[in-house]
């Protein structure tokens, strides 16, 4: 769409001739002449194009020329943003229109997906590392466009501190995880065989709050507060700590 297209014919006769295009059987005013020359095509001049070549004695007409406009994709319904629990499954789709056949490949953040290339996107046991910024790339022979970006959220649910060291639960945040709490009690705490040290103290029945063990997938720093003068505050390391 937009460009310039152009046919001609090549006719000879002894006596003058004359010209008449036609799309799709109709006449085209004013286009008389052996070239005819399309600007600024849209999809309204896609068609067959003839010309009637005439003279004193009779006229002929040429075979159809088939003018194809190709029309860009553009997208109707864009993907939306979900919000879910681990586990949950989990559905992008996008409608677009333009000229087939159209193409499609799925990105998290910015990364193409290996294998997503149909219209809907489908995670069928969403976990925290699916989290992230989903968006599509239509295109087709005529050009592309991306979707607006549509989140993927994985809430991780709430875990109960402990003081339980080897009862302890493992928390695995991604880079796109959302933040969480956790709270306890160090009234029955007492150190365990393994259990490390916290900022430095030895614990004893001063931490109470030690059972969560914290992995971060990303390289943020991750910090735990105690609220309590008998418990000792900590920072993690920035990939694990225990």
């Amino acid at each position: 769409m937009g460009t310039t297209a152009t046919f001609n014919v090549v006719a000879s006769s002894d006596t003058p001739l004359g010209y008449q295009w036609r799309l799709n059987g109709a006449d085209l005013p004013g286009a008389t002449g052996a070239v005819l020359v399309l600007t600024d095509v849209q999809a309204s001049d896609r068609g067959d194009y003839t010309v009637e070549v005439s003279n004193s004695f009779g006229a002929v007409t040429s075979v159809p020329a088939t003018l194809v406009v190709l029309i860009p994709p553009s997208i109707t319904l864009e993907p939306i943003t979900v919000s879910v629990l681990p586990g949950a499954l989990v559905n992008f789709s996008v409608a677009a229109t333009g000229s087939q056949p159209l193409s499609y490949q799925w990105r998290l953040n910015g990364i193409n997906l290996p294998g997503a290339t149909a219209a809907s996107l489908t995670i069928l046991n969403a976990q925290v590392l699916n989290g992230g910024s989903y968006s599509v790339v239509v295109a087709n022979a005529a050009g592309a466009v991306t979707s607006d970006p549509a989140g993927l959220f994985v809430f991780v649910p709430a875990f109960p501190a402990g003081d339980n060291f080897v009862d302890r639960v493992s928390l695995l945040f991604a880079t796109f995880a959302t933040s969480g709490a956790l709270s306890g009690t160090s009234l029955l705490a007492t150190r365990e065989p393994g259990e490390p040290n916290h900022a430095g103290q030895p614990g004893a029945d001063r931490f109470g709050t030690r059972g969560p063990r914290w992995s971060a997938a990303s390289p943020r720093l991750t910090q735990w507060g105690a609220h309590s003068t008998r418990c000792w505050p900590f920072t993690p390391a920035r990939t694990s700590a225990t």
